[in-house]
């Protein structure tokens, strides 16, 4: 597993070219239920892409949002395309988690840089640093964090 920080000065500048792109935070039940059929189809596409037991399950999302998480949504043109979860660790610091975006729907090769460059920027603004943790085999995750300015934390 490796682990990954960020804060505001190590963060590239915000995407503002997302022509297409809509970022949805969902922070109350009202909202998830405004979009449940969008969430839905999302949980759908990933357990058409990968076989994880840890996938959550829509009676999950409700839970999470309950008890103070974040889902944030990713349209492109639309159609719902990726989400990930945050979640407060303390007054300082947020936690970053499930980030997907589907290879199911075409959409461009820059969709996940501007989704979580949009997220982190967003989350920024309350919190001091932001933390998550890939897992090691999944190099594509890895690089797109790296590239958008965050440092990985090393154990000795």
């Amino acid at each position: 597993m490796k682990r990954f920080w960020i804060t505001k000065e190590f963060i590239e500048p915000e995407e503002l070219n997302g022509v297409g792109y809509e970022l949805v935070v969902i922070d109350n039940i009202d909202l998830l239920n405004n979009h449940i059929n969008d969430v839905t189809k999302l949980i759908d596409y990933f357990n058409t892409q990968y076989k994880w037991d840890g996938m959550f399950k829509i009676h999950d999302v409700e839970q999470r949002i309950i008890n103070n998480g974040n889902l944030f949504l990713l349209y492109y043109n639309k159609q719902p395309i990726g989400y990930t979860w945050f979640k407060e660790i303390d007054n300082n610091i947020g936690f970053i988690y499930n980030v997907y975006v589907t290879k199911i729907i075409e959409r461009p090769k820059n969709a996940s840089k501007w989704f979580m460059n949009k997220i982190l920027h967003y989350n920024l603004k309350k919190y001091s640093k932001i933390k998550w943790e890939i897992e090691d085999w999944n190099w594509s995750a890895i690089n797109l964090f790296l590239s958008l300015g965050t440092q990985e934390i090393k154990f000795i």
